[in-house]
């Protein structure tokens, strides 16, 4: 994680010199709020809540169209409580560096339409059960890397601030369908998140 906040704040360092000698480019931090779930297991609900911390930088045309890249760290997951109160039936925690590529449509000077891809490589994973967390070498066998779809919607709070409301999902599997456990066998298991976020311009 501490190797993680360096990496973002070396590149917000380089960022910097960009955005002042291009008037096109735009770029800033961002940091939010990840509800997940995981399709294709037996729980259903955005019971996991995980943080978003990143950047972005945006390239404006002439037009009402930019595009944006944004490079975050964000937690994904799934989690369901057990019977008493307190404890956790199951849990999966998922870390990810994400890279996000996303075109923009600004519909007024309020609102604007973004839909994309993003790319993620797990870090790391915990999974919980009843019993507390699973020792490593039993935890589930997940594909380091994913690939999403993603839609939503930027609502301009100012000139240099702005909300993200979006969701992504897993274009593909989390694991190969031949390997998961019994619950998922035959379904597949997918990230299905909805993402809050703020976004400042620098």
């Amino acid at each position: 994680m501490r190797r993680t906040i360096a990496t973002l704040i070396a590149l917000l360092a380089l960022l910097q010199p960009t955005t002042a000698q291009g008037q096109r480019f735009v770029a800033g931090p961002c940091i939010g709020l990840a509800a997940s779930q995981v399709d294709g297991d037996s729980y259903a609900g955005y019971h996991k809540a995980g943080p978003i911390a990143g950047l972005w930088v945006e390239y404006h045309t002439q037009s009402a169209w930019s595009a944006m890249a944004k490079f975050r760290y964000l937690q994904k997951g799934c989690r369901a409580r057990g019977e008493a109160p307190g404890s956790t039936k199951f849990a999966l925690q998922l870390n990810y560096l994400d890279l996000q590529l996303t075109a923009i449509y600004r519909l007024n000077q309020r609102m604007s339409l973004v839909a994309g891809l993003s790319g993620g490589y797990l870090t790391s994973l915990r999974e919980f059960n009843i019993g507390g967390e699973v020792p490593r070498e039993h935890t589930i066998g997940l594909r380091r890397y994913e690939l999403a779809a993603t839609a939503g919607a930027h609502i301009h709070l100012g000139p240099r601030l702005r909300a993200e409301a979006a969701f992504s999902y897993s274009i593909i599997p989390l694991m190969p369908i031949a390997h998961t456990i019994e619950h998922w066998r035959n379904k597949g298991a997918r990230n299905n998140v909805i993402e809050i976020s703020l976004l400042y311009e620098l």
